[in-house]
């Protein structure tokens, strides 16, 4: 079974792998004239009937970016419909309903009503659960719609919609390079279409300028008005981890000051900045949880890229200089760039480098084939549990990163938080 479709309620388990079965042999990008656009339609147009709809892009801080604005608008007492993509331990926290994840019932329910519209039509995994996501969100009323994308934005199944209160844009870098170009250019390019004519975008700061370059000439060219969010005088904190951030934090507040009628006010932006919940992002875990002592720090990120990690790579300094022992348990799918992501990694690890399989993932790779692919002579361990009692053996006291996949962390959380049950 692919590892999307994985799920603890055996029904939608059964489901979400037909979903999988109905993919075409073949990637077709167009968002007209196609089985997702007739499914749509024999929908009733769903997306054309959505509450107003922030829609995010970019290769790195959607998803915190998303869930700052989720915790500041519910802080402030608005009803939030958010979709975003992959889920670390089940489907449902996908699809966030009226400030809800959805319910088995509800999922279920929705997948046979789109199941029946769609009469058994070669679409793929992610135009089917968009489109299901877009029937929930113009069936249950919200106040606003948070959209992520699931790869790249102008050929992206969810930029069907025809406009947004807002586009927003966040760090470009490199992934998904096969699709969607070499260079930070044609990325950059790719990640623009999704601003609308004459509508309006929001840019994180970015690392690259010729990312800010091509972004803000697709703005112009559409006539949209475009705003670059500012993190260099920004006093505002987030409980997430780590100095990076405050580049989300900066581009959220922006974001939510251009969209109309908002009217959030400093008391309900400050606390909601303290409640966000985006798991897996440079995530503080209690190492007892997972049969450590008190000697070990824990600590898991979701990054497979290389802009994450020379992120990852600034928070190993601090724990460098503070005079910790750091100890790297990396984990990828046999896609990512490997090499590049681990380089910025080995200023602090040394040789503690664990490297384990990564079988759960779409693109599966044992532990061998990764440490062939990077430049360090790394320790081999099938799961990071193994590589684990291997870390406890050699050094007695460190600060542990897991780190290189989402579905590892899926599959650390999945432990973590519920002993494993959530990811048999």
């Amino acid at each position: 079974m692919e590892a999307d479709a994985v799920h603890p309620n055996p029904k939608l388990a059964a489901k979400l792998s037909s979903i999988y079965k109905l993919h075409r042999m073949f990637m077709d990008f167009r968002l007209e004239r196609s089985p997702y656009d007739d499914l749509l339609h024999v929908l009733g147009d769903p997306h054309l009937n959505l509450p107003p709809v922030i829609h995010v892009a970019g290769t790195n801080g959607k998803g915190s970016t998303i869930a700052m604005m989720r915790a500041i608008l519910e802080e402030a007492g608005l009803k939030v419909h958010v979709y975003t993509s992959p889920h670390l331990i089940k489907f449902n926290e996908r699809i966030v309903l009226a400030g809800e994840e959805v319910s088995d019932e509800v999922l279920l329910k929705y997948i046979d009503i789109v199941e029946q519209a769609n009469k058994g039509a070669q679409v793929t995994f992610f135009e089917f659960t968009t489109a299901l996501a877009f029937k929930m969100f113009s069936d249950y009323e919200a106040d606003i719609v948070l959209l992520e994308t699931g790869l790249g934005g102008r050929l992206d199944c969810t930029n069907i919609i025809k406009e947004a209160a807002c586009s927003v844009i966040t760090q470009i870098g490199h992934d998904h390079m096969d699709i969607l170009g070499e260079t930070i250019e044609e990325i950059a390019a790719e990640k623009a279409g999704i601003i609308k004519e004459k509508g309006c975008v929001v840019l994180s700061p970015q690392n690259y300028v010729q990312a800010k370059s091509v972004i803000e000439d697709i703005a112009c060219q559409k006539d949209a008005s475009f705003y670059l969010a500012d993190s260099s005088d920004c006093e505002y904190e987030t409980n997430l981890n780590g100095d990076h951030q405050v580049n989300n934090v900066a581009t959220a507040l922006k974001a939510l000051s251009v969209v109309p009628d908002l009217n959030i006010t400093e008391e309900k932006i400050r606390a909601g900045l303290k409640k966000v919940r985006w798991p897996g992002r440079m995530q503080s875990l209690k190492s007892e949880a997972l049969g450590l002592d008190e000697a070990y720090s824990l600590w898991l990120d979701v990054g497979h890229n290389q802009e994450a990690a020379e992120i990852i790579a600034l928070e190993m300094k601090k724990w460098h200089e503070q005079g910790h022992e750091i100890a790297l348990i990396v984990g990828m799918q046999a896609s990512k760039d490997a090499e590049n992501f681990i380089k910025p990694l080995l200023p602090f690890t040394g040789k503690n480098i664990w490297c384990i399989d990564n079988m759960l993932s779409n693109f599966p790779q044992t532990a061998e084939e990764l440490a062939a692919r990077i430049n360090a002579e790394p320790h081999i361990a099938r799961t990071y549990k193994e590589a684990l009692g291997q870390i406890i053996d050699q050094c007695p006291s460190c600060h542990i990163l897991i780190a290189g996949s989402l579905y590892l962390a899926g599959a650390v959380l999945a432990d973590y938080e519920y002993g494993g049950k959530k990811a048999e």
